[in-house]
């Protein structure tokens, strides 16, 4: 389980695929963010742009980590589109004891949201609207949560087929949004208490 809030930014290093394994390598630099990963183990999972990934090995006093992707995930994620150096998202599972800044997000990518509009609003806020599938869009309400590529953000407002968001500057510059440009696509889980909700009234008591 995770809360949407991003510790980490890692770069792409290694993405080999054949038809019995997938492997992903990133590396961190731990100066960058506060939140250390000199802790990581073998076997923990951790949230690469939203998805819920198991570490595989660690090297290099813990900045550089692998994971093991199924072909689903590599198929129904964003993952398949990485490239060399590519920034991703990272977030370590949250403890019991943890505050929950953002909300809960397990990791489960639900679909993939497209970018269809990036637009700054004042000095270093940005709006950005996202093409929704339409088997999601009915766990959107208007302030609600979602989480993109692993990051907790409320819904500004709803179309029939869209959502926008508002970045604060902040989460500009402590994720990996800065890389973003119009068409790219991002993971998406739609808020797991709203999917409930959905499943409880649309199935009775």
């Amino acid at each position: 389980m995770f809360t949407g809030i991003i510790s980490q930014i890692a770069k792409v290093t290694t993405l080999k695929t054949n038809h019995k394994e997938i492997v992903l390598g990133l590396t961190i630099d731990p100066k960058r963010f506060s939140e250390k990963y000199d802790d990581v183990k073998i076997g923990e999972s951790i949230a690469v742009n939203g998805a819920c990934l198991t570490v595989t090995t660690i090297e290099n006093s813990s900045t550089s980590f692998t994971f093991f992707l199924s072909p689903e995930t590599f198929e129904k994620t964003n993952l398949r589109f990485l490239k060399i150096d590519t920034e991703v998202n990272l977030e370590r599972a949250m403890r019991l004891s943890d505050r929950l800044s953002g909300h809960l997000v397990q990791g489960h990518v639900d679909g993939l949201a497209k970018l269809i509009k990036l637009e700054k609003s004042g000095d270093e806020t940005y709006v950005l609207d996202f093409e929704i599938p339409n088997s999601q869009l009915k766990f959107f309400v208007d302030k609600g949560s979602v989480c993109l590529n692993g990051i907790s953000l409320t819904v500004n407002s709803i179309t029939n087929s869209s959502i926008s968001v508002t970045i604060i500057p902040h989460t500009w510059t402590h994720t990996a949004l800065y890389q973003s440009k119009t068409g790219d696509y991002f993971n998406l889980e739609a808020d797991v208490v709203a999917k409930y909700l959905y499943a409880y009234n649309t199935r009775g008591n």
